[in-house]
Protein backbone atom coordinates (compact mmCIF):
# COMPACT_ATOMS: atom_id res chain seq x y z
CA UNK A 1 0.00 0.00 0.00
CA UNK A 2 1.01 3.75 -1.00
CA UNK A 3 -0.10 6.60 0.58
CA UNK A 4 0.14 10.01 -0.76
CA UNK A 5 -0.95 12.39 1.46
CA UNK A 6 -1.12 16.59 1.00
CA UNK A 7 1.36 18.86 3.21
CA UNK A 8 -0.38 22.09 3.01
CA UNK A 9 -4.28 22.08 3.71
CA UNK A 10 -7.00 20.77 2.55
CA UNK A 11 -5.09 17.17 3.66
CA UNK A 12 -5.79 15.49 0.36
CA UNK A 13 -5.36 11.78 0.41
CA UNK A 14 -5.53 8.55 -0.98
CA UNK A 15 -4.29 4.40 -0.33
CA UNK A 16 -3.09 3.19 -3.76
CA UNK A 17 -2.50 -0.21 -4.11
CA UNK A 18 0.80 -1.50 -5.23
CA UNK A 19 -1.30 -2.38 -8.84
CA UNK A 20 -1.73 1.46 -8.85
CA UNK A 21 -5.51 0.50 -8.03
CA UNK A 22 -6.67 3.78 -5.57
CA UNK A 23 -8.45 2.00 -2.42
CA UNK A 24 -9.84 4.63 -0.65
CA UNK A 25 -9.35 8.87 -0.31
CA UNK A 26 -10.32 11.76 1.42
CA UNK A 27 -9.31 14.97 3.10
CA UNK A 28 -8.13 15.29 6.80
CA UNK A 29 -8.86 18.41 8.77
CA UNK A 30 -5.08 18.39 10.35
CA UNK A 31 -2.20 15.89 9.55
CA UNK A 32 -2.86 14.04 12.60
CA UNK A 33 -6.24 12.95 10.94
CA UNK A 34 -4.52 11.22 7.34
CA UNK A 35 -4.60 7.42 7.72
CA UNK A 36 -2.09 5.12 7.69
CA UNK A 37 -2.45 1.94 7.36
CA UNK A 38 -0.47 -1.05 8.91
CA UNK A 39 0.51 -2.38 5.02
CA UNK A 40 1.70 1.09 3.76
CA UNK A 41 5.24 0.02 1.71
CA UNK A 42 5.71 3.70 1.26
CA UNK A 43 4.15 7.15 2.40
CA UNK A 44 4.74 10.17 -0.37
CA UNK A 45 4.24 13.77 1.08
CA UNK A 46 3.04 15.86 -1.57
CA UNK A 47 4.06 19.97 -1.55
CA UNK A 48 2.61 23.02 -3.65
CA UNK A 49 4.07 23.21 -7.34
CA UNK A 50 4.24 26.67 -6.46
CA UNK A 51 6.42 26.56 -4.23
CA UNK A 52 8.99 24.47 -6.34
CA UNK A 53 11.12 25.46 -10.01
CA UNK A 54 12.23 22.19 -11.60
CA UNK A 55 15.02 22.85 -14.84
CA UNK A 56 16.47 20.75 -16.86
CA UNK A 57 20.23 22.00 -17.60
CA UNK A 58 23.31 20.65 -19.28
CA UNK A 59 26.08 19.51 -16.91
CA UNK A 60 29.41 17.80 -17.83
CA UNK A 61 28.96 15.00 -15.26
CA UNK A 62 29.51 11.47 -15.30
CA UNK A 63 28.08 10.08 -12.40
CA UNK A 64 24.53 11.30 -10.14
CA UNK A 65 26.56 12.11 -7.50
CA UNK A 66 28.63 14.07 -9.82
CA UNK A 67 25.61 15.91 -11.03
CA UNK A 68 23.94 16.82 -7.76
CA UNK A 69 27.42 19.15 -6.75
CA UNK A 70 27.19 20.89 -9.71
CA UNK A 71 23.76 21.51 -10.02
CA UNK A 72 24.00 24.54 -7.80
CA UNK A 73 26.54 26.06 -9.65
CA UNK A 74 25.17 25.03 -13.23
CA UNK A 75 21.79 27.34 -12.32
CA UNK A 76 23.67 29.88 -9.99
CA UNK A 77 23.44 32.86 -12.06
CA UNK A 78 20.08 32.38 -13.56
CA UNK A 79 18.66 32.29 -9.79
CA UNK A 80 17.73 35.37 -7.52
CA UNK A 81 18.33 33.91 -4.53
CA UNK A 82 21.87 33.07 -3.07
CA UNK A 83 22.61 29.09 -3.54
CA UNK A 84 23.07 28.56 -0.17
CA UNK A 85 19.19 29.58 0.70
CA UNK A 86 18.34 27.13 -1.70
CA UNK A 87 17.90 22.93 -1.73
CA UNK A 88 18.50 21.34 -5.08
CA UNK A 89 17.62 17.95 -5.39
CA UNK A 90 17.91 16.24 -8.75
CA UNK A 91 14.84 14.56 -9.90
CA UNK A 92 16.11 12.77 -13.07
CA UNK A 93 19.83 12.22 -14.13
CA UNK A 94 21.17 10.02 -16.99
CA UNK A 95 24.70 9.93 -18.03
CA UNK A 96 25.11 12.00 -21.78
CA UNK A 97 21.48 13.22 -21.24
CA UNK A 98 19.81 16.83 -19.55
CA UNK A 99 19.18 16.62 -15.85
CA UNK A 100 16.38 17.56 -14.22
CA UNK A 101 16.59 19.52 -11.36
CA UNK A 102 14.12 20.75 -8.69
CA UNK A 103 14.72 24.12 -6.62
CA UNK A 104 13.00 25.11 -3.28
CA UNK A 105 14.10 27.33 -0.62
CA UNK A 106 15.54 26.05 2.61
CA UNK A 107 13.16 27.67 4.71
CA UNK A 108 10.32 25.79 3.16
CA UNK A 109 11.73 22.28 3.60
CA UNK A 110 12.62 23.19 7.19
CA UNK A 111 8.69 24.39 7.31
CA UNK A 112 7.33 21.16 5.98
CA UNK A 113 9.98 18.87 7.83
CA UNK A 114 8.46 20.97 10.98
CA UNK A 115 5.09 20.01 10.50
CA UNK A 116 5.28 16.48 9.78
CA UNK A 117 6.05 15.85 13.84
CA UNK A 118 3.65 12.64 13.48
CA UNK A 119 4.20 11.18 9.62
CA UNK A 120 7.76 10.40 8.22
CA UNK A 121 7.46 10.23 4.37
CA UNK A 122 9.94 8.25 2.35
CA UNK A 123 9.29 10.80 -0.13
CA UNK A 124 8.32 14.31 -0.78
CA UNK A 125 7.10 15.72 -4.50
CA UNK A 126 5.83 18.47 -5.83
CA UNK A 127 2.44 18.36 -7.22
CA UNK A 128 3.24 19.01 -10.93
CA UNK A 129 4.98 15.78 -10.75
CA UNK A 130 1.88 13.58 -10.41
CA UNK A 131 -0.16 15.03 -13.51
CA UNK A 132 -0.98 13.08 -16.07
CA UNK A 133 0.15 13.42 -19.73
CA UNK A 134 -2.15 12.33 -22.18
CA UNK A 135 -0.53 9.58 -24.43
CA UNK A 136 -1.78 11.57 -27.61
CA UNK A 137 -0.71 15.16 -26.92
CA UNK A 138 2.77 16.66 -26.48
CA UNK A 139 1.53 18.91 -23.10
CA UNK A 140 -0.51 18.48 -20.72
CA UNK A 141 -1.97 22.16 -18.99
CA UNK A 142 -3.90 21.94 -15.76
CA UNK A 143 -5.98 24.94 -14.08
CA UNK A 144 -6.37 24.62 -10.15
CA UNK A 145 -8.82 25.85 -8.17
CA UNK A 146 -5.95 29.20 -6.96
CA UNK A 147 -6.06 30.13 -10.83
CA UNK A 148 -2.16 29.10 -11.24
CA UNK A 149 -1.65 26.52 -14.36
CA UNK A 150 0.20 23.49 -14.21
CA UNK A 151 2.01 22.79 -17.70
CA UNK A 152 3.95 18.99 -17.83
CA UNK A 153 5.57 18.23 -21.21
CA UNK A 154 6.53 14.99 -22.72
CA UNK A 155 9.96 16.37 -23.13
CA UNK A 156 10.26 17.10 -19.04
CA UNK A 157 9.22 20.38 -18.88
CA UNK A 158 7.30 21.27 -15.63
CA UNK A 159 6.13 25.13 -15.26
CA UNK A 160 3.95 26.49 -12.98
CA UNK A 161 1.92 29.25 -14.45
CA UNK A 162 -0.64 32.52 -13.67
CA UNK A 163 -3.40 32.12 -15.68
CA UNK A 164 -2.44 35.23 -17.09
CA UNK A 165 0.75 34.21 -18.31
CA UNK A 166 -0.53 31.53 -20.17
CA UNK A 167 -0.08 33.60 -23.27
CA UNK A 168 3.53 34.66 -22.96
CA UNK A 169 4.30 30.85 -22.35
CA UNK A 170 2.20 30.29 -25.76
CA UNK A 171 4.44 33.22 -27.40
CA UNK A 172 7.54 31.57 -26.39
CA UNK A 173 6.66 27.78 -27.60
CA UNK A 174 9.31 26.45 -30.40
CA UNK A 175 6.74 24.60 -31.98
CA UNK A 176 3.30 26.23 -32.75
CA UNK A 177 1.30 23.55 -33.72
CA UNK A 178 2.38 21.42 -30.48
CA UNK A 179 -0.77 19.07 -29.56
CA UNK A 180 -2.08 19.91 -25.64
CA UNK A 181 -4.24 18.42 -23.51
CA UNK A 182 -6.37 20.99 -21.01
CA UNK A 183 -8.69 20.25 -18.25
CA UNK A 184 -10.48 23.63 -18.46
CA UNK A 185 -12.72 24.46 -21.20
CA UNK A 186 -12.00 27.92 -20.55
CA UNK A 187 -8.57 27.72 -20.64
CA UNK A 188 -8.93 25.31 -23.86
CA UNK A 189 -10.98 28.07 -25.69
CA UNK A 190 -8.37 30.77 -25.12
CA UNK A 191 -5.01 28.58 -26.84
CA UNK A 192 -7.62 28.08 -29.63
CA UNK A 193 -7.60 31.55 -30.25
CA UNK A 194 -4.42 32.84 -29.13
CA UNK A 195 -3.62 29.85 -32.48
CA UNK A 196 -3.32 26.79 -31.10
CA UNK A 197 -4.86 23.52 -33.89
CA UNK A 198 -4.40 21.07 -31.67
CA UNK A 199 -6.12 21.73 -28.18
CA UNK A 200 -8.09 19.23 -26.53
CA UNK A 201 -10.22 18.80 -23.52
CA UNK A 202 -9.41 16.19 -21.59
CA UNK A 203 -12.06 16.08 -17.60
CA UNK A 204 -8.74 14.63 -15.41
CA UNK A 205 -9.47 17.07 -12.54
CA UNK A 206 -8.13 20.12 -10.45
CA UNK A 207 -5.69 18.42 -7.56
CA UNK A 208 -3.19 15.47 -7.54
CA UNK A 209 -5.93 13.49 -6.11
CA UNK A 210 -8.26 13.35 -9.05
CA UNK A 211 -4.66 12.68 -10.90
CA UNK A 212 -4.31 9.73 -9.63
CA UNK A 213 -7.47 8.09 -10.19
CA UNK A 214 -7.10 8.45 -13.92
CA UNK A 215 -6.02 5.44 -16.15
CA UNK A 216 -2.78 7.51 -17.27
CA UNK A 217 -1.51 8.45 -13.63
CA UNK A 218 2.24 8.72 -13.88
CA UNK A 219 5.04 6.51 -12.08
CA UNK A 220 6.79 8.69 -9.28
CA UNK A 221 10.16 9.04 -9.49
CA UNK A 222 11.31 12.16 -8.23
CA UNK A 223 12.16 12.60 -4.45
CA UNK A 224 12.77 16.37 -3.09
CA UNK A 225 14.48 14.24 0.21
CA UNK A 226 18.07 14.65 -0.55
CA UNK A 227 21.28 15.49 1.09
CA UNK A 228 20.62 16.91 4.82
CA UNK A 229 17.06 16.32 4.15
CA UNK A 230 16.86 12.93 3.77
CA UNK A 231 14.57 11.17 5.60
CA UNK A 232 15.29 8.67 8.48
CA UNK A 233 14.69 5.41 8.53
CA UNK A 234 10.89 4.62 9.64
CA UNK A 235 10.39 2.63 12.45
CA UNK A 236 7.71 0.20 12.31
CA UNK A 237 5.64 -0.31 15.74
CA UNK A 238 6.14 -3.85 17.62
CA UNK A 239 3.01 -5.40 17.61
CA UNK A 240 1.80 -8.77 18.24
CA UNK A 241 1.33 -11.07 21.50
CA UNK A 242 3.92 -11.66 23.41
CA UNK A 243 6.01 -14.89 22.81
CA UNK A 244 7.78 -17.32 24.90
CA UNK A 245 10.93 -16.20 27.29
CA UNK A 246 12.81 -18.71 24.85
CA UNK A 247 11.50 -17.38 21.09
CA UNK A 248 12.41 -14.04 22.68
CA UNK A 249 15.97 -15.14 23.55
CA UNK A 250 16.60 -16.52 20.31
CA UNK A 251 15.17 -13.36 18.57
CA UNK A 252 17.64 -11.85 20.15
CA UNK A 253 20.63 -13.38 19.73
CA UNK A 254 19.96 -13.64 15.74
CA UNK A 255 19.23 -9.57 15.82
CA UNK A 256 22.79 -8.85 17.86
CA UNK A 257 24.85 -11.22 15.34
CA UNK A 258 23.10 -9.74 12.04
CA UNK A 259 23.97 -5.93 13.82
CA UNK A 260 27.59 -7.28 14.32
CA UNK A 261 27.68 -8.59 10.12
CA UNK A 262 25.87 -5.28 9.31
CA UNK A 263 28.59 -3.26 12.01
CA UNK A 264 31.49 -4.83 10.15
CA UNK A 265 30.07 -4.44 6.38
CA UNK A 266 29.20 -0.19 7.11
CA UNK A 267 32.99 0.62 8.64
CA UNK A 268 34.11 -2.03 5.15
CA UNK A 269 31.84 0.60 3.17
CA UNK A 270 32.86 3.84 5.19
CA UNK A 271 36.62 3.13 4.59
CA UNK A 272 36.43 3.08 0.80
CA UNK A 273 34.26 6.36 0.57
CA UNK A 274 36.83 8.02 2.95
CA UNK A 275 39.64 6.44 -0.03
CA UNK A 276 37.60 7.91 -2.72
CA UNK A 277 36.86 11.42 -0.74
CA UNK A 278 41.15 11.21 -0.39
CA UNK A 279 41.06 10.14 -4.21
CA UNK A 280 39.74 13.26 -5.20
CA UNK A 281 40.66 15.47 -3.03
CA UNK A 282 44.22 15.11 -3.90
CA UNK A 283 43.29 14.97 -7.78
CA UNK A 284 41.47 18.36 -7.34
CA UNK A 285 43.83 20.01 -4.85
CA UNK A 286 47.52 18.67 -5.74
CA UNK A 287 49.67 21.63 -4.15
CA UNK A 288 47.88 20.35 -0.70
CA UNK A 289 50.35 17.46 0.56
CA UNK A 290 48.87 17.51 4.66
CA UNK A 291 45.51 15.63 4.29
CA UNK A 292 44.35 15.40 8.08
CA UNK A 293 40.88 14.83 6.93
CA UNK A 294 39.76 14.83 3.88
CA UNK A 295 36.01 15.41 4.28
CA UNK A 296 36.11 18.42 6.01
CA UNK A 297 39.23 20.03 3.68
CA UNK A 298 36.90 19.46 1.14
CA UNK A 299 34.61 21.13 2.28
CA UNK A 300 36.54 24.08 3.46
CA UNK A 301 38.50 24.32 -0.25
CA UNK A 302 34.89 23.90 -1.73
CA UNK A 303 33.54 27.42 0.33
CA UNK A 304 36.90 28.92 -0.61
CA UNK A 305 35.76 28.74 -3.75
CA UNK A 306 32.57 30.01 -3.39
CA UNK A 307 33.43 32.91 -1.49
CA UNK A 308 36.61 33.68 -2.91
CA UNK A 309 35.61 37.00 -4.84
CA UNK A 310 37.78 36.09 -7.59
CA UNK A 311 38.55 32.22 -7.54
CA UNK A 312 34.39 31.48 -7.50
CA UNK A 313 34.02 34.06 -10.82
CA UNK A 314 36.84 32.21 -12.53
CA UNK A 315 35.63 28.49 -11.28
CA UNK A 316 31.66 29.13 -12.55
CA UNK A 317 32.59 30.65 -15.70
CA UNK A 318 35.11 28.38 -16.70
CA UNK A 319 32.84 25.47 -15.50
CA UNK A 320 29.97 26.95 -17.79
CA UNK A 321 32.39 27.11 -20.98
CA UNK A 322 32.95 23.55 -19.80
CA UNK A 323 29.35 22.46 -20.19
CA UNK A 324 28.64 24.70 -23.47
CA UNK A 325 31.56 22.94 -25.44
CA UNK A 326 31.90 18.99 -24.54
CA UNK A 327 28.37 17.25 -25.14
CA UNK A 328 28.01 19.42 -28.54
CA UNK A 329 31.43 17.69 -29.63
CA UNK A 330 30.82 14.29 -28.20
CA UNK A 331 33.12 14.15 -26.08
CA UNK A 332 33.75 12.61 -22.18
CA UNK A 333 34.34 14.69 -19.80
CA UNK A 334 37.52 12.23 -17.89
CA UNK A 335 38.69 14.89 -14.95
CA UNK A 336 38.45 18.42 -14.17
CA UNK A 337 41.57 20.51 -11.44
CA UNK A 338 40.95 24.08 -11.04
CA UNK A 339 43.91 25.71 -9.22
CA UNK A 340 45.81 29.82 -9.59
CA UNK A 341 42.16 30.65 -11.39
CA UNK A 342 43.16 28.02 -14.70
CA UNK A 343 40.78 25.11 -15.44
CA UNK A 344 42.64 21.92 -16.67
CA UNK A 345 40.16 19.59 -18.05
CA UNK A 346 40.83 16.15 -19.79
CA UNK A 347 38.40 14.89 -22.26
CA UNK A 348 38.36 11.68 -24.93
CA UNK A 349 36.56 11.83 -28.42
CA UNK A 350 36.50 9.23 -31.08
CA UNK A 351 39.70 10.87 -33.16
CA UNK A 352 41.81 13.60 -33.11
CA UNK A 353 39.17 15.56 -35.15
CA UNK A 354 36.98 15.29 -32.31
CA UNK A 355 39.75 17.08 -29.88
CA UNK A 356 39.88 20.43 -32.80
CA UNK A 357 36.03 20.29 -32.57
CA UNK A 358 36.59 20.49 -28.78
CA UNK A 359 39.00 23.56 -29.23
CA UNK A 360 36.62 25.48 -31.45
CA UNK A 361 33.74 25.40 -28.95
CA UNK A 362 35.99 26.72 -25.96
CA UNK A 363 37.47 29.43 -28.46
CA UNK A 364 33.66 30.31 -29.41
CA UNK A 365 33.50 31.68 -26.08
CA UNK A 366 34.80 35.26 -26.11
CA UNK A 367 35.87 35.68 -22.50
CA UNK A 368 37.62 32.01 -22.67
CA UNK A 369 41.62 31.51 -23.83
CA UNK A 370 42.03 28.03 -24.56
CA UNK A 371 45.42 26.09 -24.66
CA UNK A 372 45.85 22.27 -25.71
CA UNK A 373 48.67 21.15 -23.44
CA UNK A 374 48.55 17.35 -24.76
CA UNK A 375 47.18 14.82 -26.71
CA UNK A 376 47.26 11.05 -27.37
CA UNK A 377 45.39 7.81 -28.42
CA UNK A 378 44.64 4.67 -26.40
CA UNK A 379 42.03 1.63 -26.53
CA UNK A 380 40.43 3.34 -29.78
CA UNK A 381 40.11 6.74 -28.18
CA UNK A 382 41.90 10.05 -28.28
CA UNK A 383 42.62 12.01 -25.17
CA UNK A 384 43.43 15.75 -24.90
CA UNK A 385 43.91 18.16 -22.21
CA UNK A 386 42.95 22.03 -22.25
CA UNK A 387 43.90 24.41 -19.97
CA UNK A 388 41.38 27.22 -19.86
CA UNK A 389 41.73 30.97 -18.58
CA UNK A 390 39.55 33.85 -18.42
CA UNK A 391 40.55 36.77 -20.67
CA UNK A 392 40.02 37.39 -24.48
CA UNK A 393 41.89 35.30 -26.90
Amino acid sequence: MIVYFQIDAPHRWLHVSRQNIVEDSGVAETLDGVPIPKTTSQIIGVVPGTAVAIRKIDVPARTRRQAEATAPYALEESLATDVEDLHFAVLDWKRGADTTVAVVERRSMDAWREALTDITPDKLVPEMLLLPLHAQTDYTLAKLDDGSVYVRGRDATYLVLDENAVELWWQEMENPHASIAVNDGHLAHRLVELGGTLVHEWNIGGNFQEWLKHDNAPEVTGNLLQGNYLPQERRQAAGGYKTAAALLAAALVIRLVADGFEYVSLRSKDRELGEQIEATFRSAFPDITRIVNPRVQMEQKMRELKTGSAGAGYFQLLLAAVAKAVPPARATLEEINFRENSMIVTCTTSDFAGLDRLKELFAKDQNVRVELLSSGSRDNRVSGRFKLNLGAA
